[in-house]
């Protein structure tokens, strides 16, 4: 090797002198794995806890929000065959299974927004307990701890208490990895066959995005039949059965294809980037920067990767991990829909990495737990208390004044939540192409359009509402970038008066007559 090529001796120096010094803390620190193994059965009853508790009280409280308003509109029609008719109608965009578990789940749990968002926060739960399972036996009790909380620490723990198929679908990754593992090993085989075909068809079935947790299971097969140097034709198969289920929901995918044009999320790299940080923005700093630092030291060198017992698990988090690059490129290619939303699973195999990498380190191991707990119990301390309700009524508002909401979003929640009374004085105003002219899409138009096939909504045209309303009473959207009904009744030259600011928007009283002062 040629003396340019060689690393820096300062920094060869700082590299074996930080080794030297995890490897004395680690020899100290081997009796907290000692002591996380006897007693790994209570503390993960009081990890699930930590992490449950903040979840259900959100879910229980937390105002509905723009996408959960179609959810529950489409799981209200109260019956699976009216569930599939509505959707056949465009009411919603994502395939049926989400919306026949929050139907079961409403009628065991209750029709309240906690028995609603129930299974989704079953689904993360179950997404965790998948890490542990997953990690302790090749890692060690405290590895298994970290992964197991790492994901509370970035954006999947805020979509726990959504009503929406993202969580369910991360839990059915966990799940489908476990069963792989069961089946790969012989141990309870027809049973673990079942699970992985039944958790990655519902993964498919829960979010078209679901394909690619197929990517995971099809990373460490492909490594377990490198390693055995035969196929396992069983395993093949519930792979094939699982991604069948797309052409059973081709159906519902054209229909989903009619918000690709104009969707709201624009697929380019700075969305991905953005997306990315949004991913990790709730994790400590610490914690990035001391994974980086050490998973940066040791990587493991591919000769003697492949023939480790868990490579198979090494491939499938790497594959979670670039669950982020897979959605790009379909979205870029064919779907044309992004969001952070879309690629939650990458979490997952970012925390297996993260725990495979302590394997004996118990020292970095407990730290890296310190940090994770120190957040998760924030949230405890900051969960929801009492119900929040955000109806917007302006005061002295003269009930037979129409009231039009700028923000598709705000609609959707006084809508949800407003008096039965006052629904009906409620209205947002439709134009497909002036929305895509001033914010650049129209999905909040047409997904408002096509949910009032389903469930009654005053919904006007944005025209014909002006030359019948010409006095009415303005909300303007708390997010400038959907509010383009805003944007363009100033462009009228209406005389506008602000009345008053609720919540964080203006409320305008609006005079479009030709005697109003301009």
């Amino acid at each position: 090797m040629s003396h340019a090529s060689q690393p820096p001796l300062a920094f060869s120096l700082v590299t074996v002198r930080l080794r030297t010094l995890f490897q004395q803390m680690d020899a100290g620190a081997a009796s907290l794995e000692r002591l996380a193994s006897r007693l790994w059965l209570p503390a993960l009853l009081a990890a699930l806890a930590l992490i449950a508790y903040p979840i259900l009280l959100d879910a229980r409280f937390r105002s509905i929000r723009n996408d959960e308003f179609f959810t529950w509109h489409v799981v209200h029609q109260n019956s699976f065959t009216g569930i599939l008719n509505a959707l056949l109608r465009g009411a919603d965009n994502h395939p049926p299974l989400d919306y026949f578990t929050r139907l079961v789940s409403i009628r065991i749990a209750g029709d309240t927004l906690l028995g609603f968002r129930l299974p989704s926060v079953i689904g993360f739960l179950v997404a965790c307990l998948s890490l542990f399972a997953l990690i302790r036996p090749v890692a060690g009790t405290l590895a298994a701890f970290v992964a197991l909380l790492l994901p509370v620490s970035t954006f999947p723990y805020t979509l726990a208490a959504e009503g929406r198929s993202y969580a369910i679908s991360l839990g059915c990754a966990g799940l489908a990895l476990l069963c792989w593992r069961a089946a790969a090993e012989g141990r309870y085989r027809p049973l673990a066959l079942a699970g992985l075909w039944i958790s990655l068809a519902a993964a498919v079935s829960l979010h078209y995005y679901g394909v690619f947790l197929l990517l995971p299971v099809a990373a460490a097969e492909a490594v377990h039949i490198a390693q055995r140097r035969r196929l396992d034709k069983a395993i093949l198969a519930a792979l094939l059965l699982s991604a069948a289920a797309l052409v059973a929901l081709l159906p519902f995918i054209l229909f989903s294809r009619r918000y690709a044009s104009t969707f709201w999320s624009p697929v380019n790299a700075n969305a991905v980037l953005l997306a990315l940080f949004q991913l990790f923005q709730y994790a400590s700093w610490p914690v990035l920067l001391i994974l980086l630092i050490w998973i940066a030291g040791r990587w493991p060198s591919s000769a003697e990767w492949l023939h480790k017992p868990e490579a198979p698990l090494w491939a499938a988090s790497l594959a979670l991990l670039a669950n982020w690059c897979a959605v790009y490129i379909a979205a870029a290619t064919v779907t044309h829909a992004f969001s952070v939303r879309y690629i939650g699973a990458s979490v997952l195999g970012c925390a297996l990495i993260t725990a495979l990498h302590l394997r004996h380190r118990p020292f970095l191991a407990a730290l890296l737990l310190a940090l994770l707990a120190k957040n998760a119990l924030y949230y405890l301390r900051h969960g929801e208390t009492a119900p929040v309700t955000p109806v917007i009524r302006p005061k002295n508002w003269q009930s037979q004044q129409p009231l039009v909401f700028g923000s598709s979003h705000d609609f959707a929640m006084q809508v949800f939540h407003a008096p039965a009374g006052d629904q009906t004085r409620l209205v947002y105003l439709i134009d497909p192409a002036a929305s895509r002219q001033i914010i650049g899409h129209d999905t909040a138009d047409v997904g408002l359009s096509n949910l009032s096939r389903a469930v009654p909504l005053h919904l006007e045209p944005y025209e014909r509402f002006l030359r019948e309303h010409p006095r009415f009473t303005l909300i303007s959207g708390s997010d400038p970038q959907i509010d383009w009904v805003s944007r363009r009744i100033v462009a009228e030259k209406a005389h506008l008066v602000l009345r008053e600011v609720v919540s964080g928007r203006l409320v305008w009283d609006v005079d479009l007559t030709p005697a109003a002062p301009r």
